[in-house]
């Protein structure tokens, strides 16, 4: 797991500096909704990795390997999970410095902006890797983002009941506690089906 882990990583370093640079910029800027975006940002990487590796066959050379399929898939799940929560850090550092800076006091409004960006990127993998092992990374993505305007559209409809909900504080707090169990296991039930897709990608290719 490690090795695949290190690939992956010089993979990152040496094609894509600036988009891993973008990630840390936009963690520390001192914005809501820029930090959220470079946590959603983060979970891209795995995506992107799993491009290269299609570009240069690496499943071919991968099986000439002593790597299991659980141990293939789950390297691109870790790394999705340590972009993640990594970008999250960076960004709690970069709001922390601007607390101090400012002298501001903290209301909690950061924090719960940050989970919900947490949870949102470990649910966008969790929909998105099946769907790149399935049909691969070019098909993969045009199914992710139809799903993802058809959510959108859905939100909008139900977006005022959303709010509604939220401006309770016994609803917020409800929600912080919800919101990462439902996205960590939704996150690990995508892991098995990765791995069922991933063993049996031949037979479900027919």
């Amino acid at each position: 797991m490690k090795g695949l882990l290190l690939k992956d990583f010089y993979t990152i370093i040496k094609q894509l500096k600036v988009f891993v640079l973008m990630i840390v910029i936009f963690a520390l800027i001192p914005n809501f909704s820029v930090s959220v975006f470079a946590v959603v940002y983060a979970a891209m990487l795995p995506i992107t990795t799993l491009a290269y590796d299609e570009r240069c066959k690496w499943d071919e050379l991968a099986a000439m390997m002593p790597y299991s399929p659980a141990a293939l898939v789950l390297s691109k799940y870790l790394l999705g999970l340590l972009g993640v929560l990594c970008a999250g850090l960076l960004s709690a550092f970069g709001y922390g410095i601007q607390l101090f800076l400012l002298h501001a006091a903290d209301d909690g409004s950061f924090w719960f902006s940050l989970l919900a960006g947490i949870c949102t990127a470990l649910l966008l993998l969790a929909i998105n890797l099946p769907l790149m092992y399935r049909f691969g990374v070019e098909k993969g993505s045009l199914f992710f983002f139809a799903l993802i305007a058809l959510l959108a559209l859905l939100l909008s409809l139900c977006g005022d009941a959303v709010t509604a909900l939220l401006q309770n504080a016994d609803q917020i707090m409800l929600a912080a506690a919800l919101l990462p169990v439902l996205a960590f296991a939704l996150f690990a039930f995508s892991g098995l089906v990765s791995i069922y897709i991933y063993e049996h990608k031949k037979e479900i290719s027919r």
